[in-house]
């Protein structure tokens, strides 16, 4: 339990510092290219959604703050200054962290519902090798049935609950004088 508590950690951890990464080097390219601010806050969106659909909600809310703090400090004016105060850092503010709570929303449940459907498809796969083996268990018990069934003197002859049959040995062969094909499938009022 600590194991997994200290591997999500690091995981997120991890992830943060890679979308920071990420989301500096997207700023810098903006910088140099002299971008707009709505372009620069379309690349910003495009950037979230992406780490929503890899990362963890943490992830995605770290890196959405940090993309609302960037945009704000060097996209809209007064440039190189905190102040979230204009309607474009209130709605960058809202479409960033929203998108990002809701797309890693619909990821985990994608998630939940895969790691469901691998274990159902493993229950599946589990119940067809051993219906295959039961099915392979009754054929060679079927034909040991057959062999020492069609070694008896006596005349002797399986039927089906819908009184047809499925097997007559050589002895009843001989006795009605039909063969074990022409037997087979039909019921016992045809062949008596």
């Amino acid at each position: 339990m600590e194991h997994e508590r200290t591997y999500r950690f690091w995981r997120t951890a991890a992830e943060c510092l890679l979308a920071s990464i990420v989301l500096a080097v997207l700023t810098f390219v903006d910088l140099r290219l002299h971008v707009i601010p709505s372009t620069a806050e379309v690349l910003f969106f495009f950037l979230i959604v992406l780490i929503s659909l890899w990362a963890r909600f943490v992830t995605a809310v770290f890196v959405s703050s940090l993309a609302i703090l960037c945009f704000d400090y060097f996209f809209t004016p007064p440039i190189f200054k905190f102040r979230m105060s204009g309607q474009a850092d209130i709605v960058a503010l809202i479409a960033f962290s929203s998108s990002a709570f809701i797309i890693t929303r619909l990821m985990s449940r994608v998630r939940e519902r895969t790691a469901e459907l691998q274990q159902t498809n493993e229950k599946l796969q589990a119940e067809l090798v051993q219906r295959r083996t039961a099915e392979e268990a009754y054929s060679r018990s079927e034909e040991r049935f057959r062999v020492v069934a069609g070694s008896l003197p006596e005349p002797l002859a399986d039927i089906a609950s819908d009184q047809s049959y499925r097997f007559a040995n050589a002895a009843f062969e001989r006795w009605w004088g039909l063969t074990s094909e022409q037997v087979k499938g039909r019921s016992a009022r045809e062949v008596m």
